[in-house]
């Protein structure tokens, strides 16, 4: 068996699902990226349609394999998801054939090892404006002591009234008392005018 031909599986402790290095190029803004993918021998596991108009290739979704296939597609399929367009197989474009020529190549291809080129359209975080927080307004040094001597006069200003009426009301309960005091003695001294004895005449 030739090197070409040999496929050598990473060990469980070496997969990694980060795109960064499998990436072949990217467009200028950065939205969209290709990326190879080498699938081993055997089935691939992954549901294609069409990308448009039954031309092109696009992964719909990914079904689960079992032992030794799963095990040799782990890796690959780790770096696929749904939506990745395929663009060429073992360097073959086929983003202008039909869905069903495409599907015919990777079956045609299924005991080799087959390299596959993706493009993936992907949210271009850098372009996007970060959300800032709002603040709470701040106001200026001479701004904020004017609010804060203004707040205090009108604190003042309410303890004055506050005082004034308590006084009002001390000022009104005195003066009833001093009626009702007034009333009583003027009671009491009718009742005594009325209860005295009157003067004789007899000599």
């Amino acid at each position: 068996m030739t090197e070409s031909n040999s496929f050598q599986r990473k060990p469980l402790g070496d997969r990694t699902n980060e795109l960064d290095s499998f990436i072949i190029s990217k467009n200028v803004e950065g939205s969209e990226v290709e990326f190879d993918v080498k699938f081993g021998p055997g089935p691939l596991g992954i549901e294609f349609q069409p990308e448009n108009c039954d031309i092109g290739c696009r992964v719909l979704r990914l079904h689960e394999l079992f032992g030794q296939e799963a095990e040799v597609q782990a890796d690959a399929r780790s770096l696929v998801r749904p939506g990745d367009c395929m663009k060429s197989v073992d360097g073959q474009q086929v983003r202008d054939i039909s869905f069903a020529d495409i599907v015919n190549i990777l079956r045609g291809r299924c005991q080799s090892i087959r390299t596959v080129r993706f493009i993936r359209t992907v949210a271009n975080k850098l372009m996007e404006s970060p959300k800032k927080e709002i603040a709470p307004k701040k106001l200026l040094p001479g701004l904020e002591a004017s609010v804060m001597v203004d707040r205090v006069l009108a604190t003042r200003e309410a303890l004055r009234k506050a005082k004034a009426e308590r006084r009002t009301r001390r000022q009104l309960r005195r003066a009833l008392d001093q009626a009702q005091k007034m009333s009583e003695e003027a009671s009491i001294s009718l009742s005594s005018s009325q209860t005295s004895p009157s003067k004789s005449n007899e000599v």
